[in-house]
């Protein structure tokens, strides 16, 4: 995102977290699904030439599931838990496994995903499918999920 505004956040360097950032893409703003994007150039960053421009887009993912990793104060032995083999889940896999977690599972309701990754060093897969037939009063018109236990790999 850029901000629109110089405010304290931007000031101090963490323009990511100013209210008046502009993401494309994310609502409410359109854009960013064309050949061609005009960016403020402040807000760029080059890619290095050893990089592909496959490589330089995981780059953003990729912080994301290292800042999540320490946040939650991944370390040697740890058991995690993964919600979600998307893009950024199957980056926190990575990433968790590298800071020495001991045990990774991780959910998901397409099983391609879990199968992706298996193949990326998760322990365990947990293979989760919306139950549309539960209409109890609790459920107040929210899908409900429920799980089905993948064995180890």
């Amino acid at each position: 995102g850029v901000p629109r505004e110089n405010d304290e956040f931007v000031r101090t360097g963490r323009y990511n977290l100013s209210p008046t950032s502009f993401a494309s893409g994310i609502p409410p703003n359109n854009g960013g699904m064309c050949q061609y994007y005009v960016h403020d150039a402040s807000y760029c960053y080059k890619i290095p030439d050893m990089l592909s421009f496959e490589e330089g887009a995981l780059v953003e993912p990729l912080s994301v599931a290292i800042h999540a990793c320490r946040r939650a104060e991944v370390k040697m032995g740890c058991k995690i838990f993964i919600c979600g083999a998307g893009t950024i889940g199957l980056m926190n896999l990575l990433v968790a496994k590298a800071m020495g977690a001991a045990q990774v599972v991780i959910c998901d309701l397409l099983s391609d995903r879990l199968k992706m990754a298996k193949e990326m060093g998760a322990d365990y897969t947990l293979k989760v499918e919306r139950d549309s037939q539960r209409n109890g009063p609790e459920s107040k018109g929210c899908p409900w999920l429920h799980a089905g236990y993948n064995h180890r790999v």
